[in-house]
């Protein structure tokens, strides 16, 4: 709650304008989340429910995954999945965020390519 709305007021005090973008996975896009976002005033960009994700986080999210389940063993507990997330995330470079950032414009040009459809990227 806290952490989501005082980043986006921050934006939108800065930018005079900010939409949070989300893809429609079932946990975005339930009653109480909505609900949320509606009573906090957080302005949602749309996105359609099957398109491509076109957000560098996704590919990261991806990597974050691998190297949790690379582990060798699996978080039983709250804390040991804490633990391996802070792992993980601390092992990702600022230079491998990048080229995730850096292969947009060539993702962007393949669903236009494919007009919104399969890529295969």
């Amino acid at each position: 709650d806290n952490a989501l709305l005082d980043f986006y007021t921050q934006v939108s005090l800065e930018e005079g304008v900010a939409f949070f973008q989300q893809d429609n996975a079932r946990c975005h896009t339930s009653h109480s989340t909505e609900a949320w976002l509606k009573r906090n005033g957080v302005k949602v960009f749309p996105h359609p429910p099957a398109s491509p994700d076109l957000n560098p986080i996704e590919n990261v999210w991806v990597e974050f995954k691998r190297r949790i389940k690379s582990l060798g063993h699996t978080p039983t507990s709250s804390e040991e999945l804490k633990q391996a997330c802070r792992e993980a995330w601390d092992s990702l470079s600022v230079e491998e965020i990048d080229s995730y950032i850096r292969s947009m414009p060539n993702r962007v040009k393949k669903v236009v390519k494919h007009m919104g459809g399969p890529t295969g990227y």
